[in-house]
């Protein structure tokens, strides 16, 4: 599994390819890692407004049949606001919609939506991944099951590493598209950073960014380790929060990384910092310090000490009182439009 989950982030990471070629490509790589054996799809989603259900914008697929595709679009088309805020609005998620759907204690049968998109279809479950930003905008991965499953927890846990680099990538292209993003630095392996600009000329984010490439490098090698989500703990999909690293050659043959800005950038209350917003982004959608810490690529003190100086600006102590004050917040403005 390693080796296929790290080459569809190889592919997540080519940012040459067409919209339409990019969602190809990832859904025919994931066609060979994903559970069951009818292929995958790979499409982005706006969530945004889950009153009016789910826009799926570009997708592409891979070995399925057109009835799981219509399924697919149809049941996005037709979720309720609830199945909205619950697959969509919690940042990075990996499980299988009977698992998602039983923890709110129904099942596939009593979720009408599903039941009549899906099974009605033949499809007894559905594998997903599921990236989301915190303006509930991003990708999915997910295949068709022919009946109920559970994931096995590590195989979980590597999709949701692999997520936070699907997401990285999804964010990446939509900035270099619009022409946002530019490379702030270039990595050599075996030299280091060759060329910097910005915040990137600093010493220590030299060094990190060396540090990250290596990194990548020994979680790709076969001399790496053999778990997926062991080796995909090495390779994060930002760099001290702010750079997301793509490999490049030259026609020489010369490799390189190029490390562009690609920050999480949700809406500014209070005036927070970047890296505070993103913080306090990840902790409504009910992340814990440990894994925003590896979808930012800092430490968990980091986090914390980020969240602490976010919650004093907002005027509150604690996360769970951002929690509730954010779900209060959209509960309310759901209110007001119906």
């Amino acid at each position: 599994m390693k080796q296929l989950l790290l080459s569809l982030l190889e592919d997540a990471y080519r940012l040459e390819q067409s919209e339409s070629e990019w969602y190809s490509s990832l859904a025919a790589r994931a066609a060979h890692i994903v559970p069951g054996e009818w292929g995958a799809m790979a499409y982005s989603f706006d969530a945004s407004a889950p009153e009016a259900g789910v826009r799926i914008d570009a997708w592409g697929a891979a070995s399925v049949s057109d009835s799981f595709v219509e399924g697919t679009l149809h049941l996005n088309r037709a979720t309720t606001p609830e199945d909205a805020i619950r697959f969509y609005h919690h940042g990075v998620l990996c499980g299988t919609v009977s698992e998602m759907i039983g923890q709110g204690g129904q099942s596939l049968e009593t979720n009408p939506t599903y039941a009549n998109a899906m099974l009605a279809r033949g499809h007894g479950d559905t594998f997903g991944l599921t990236a989301s930003s915190p303006s509930h905008r991003g990708m999915v991965i997910n295949a068709p099951l022919s009946r109920p499953t559970s994931l096995n927890p590590r195989a979980k846990l590597a999709w949701r590493q692999a997520g936070v680099h699907l997401h990285a990538a999804f964010r990446l292209r939509e900035s270099v598209r619009s022409l946002v993003a530019t490379p702030e630095a270039v990595v050599e392996p075996g030299r280091g950073v060759v060329h910097s600009e910005g915040v990137a000329k600093g010493s220590l984010a030299r060094e990190r960014l060396h540090d990250a490439a290596r990194a990548v490098d020994s979680a790709r090698s076969r001399s790496g380790p053999s778990d997926a989500a062991d080796a995909l703990e090495m390779w994060r999909g930002l760099v001290s929060g702010r750079w997301t690293l793509i490999e490049t050659f030259e026609s020489d043959g010369r490799r390189y990384f190029l490390a562009y800005p690609n920050e999480i950038t949700p809406e500014n209350p209070r005036s927070l910092t970047p890296r505070e917003r993103a913080v306090v982004g990840h902790i409504v959608q009910g992340d814990s310090n440990k894994w925003i810490a590896y979808q930012l690529g800092i430490k968990p003190p980091t986090v914390a000490r980020h969240l602490t100086s976010g919650l004093r600006k907002i005027g509150l102590r604690h996360r769970h009182e951002l929690i509730w004050l954010y779900h209060s917040l959209h509960r309310s403005d759901r209110s007001n439009e119906s």
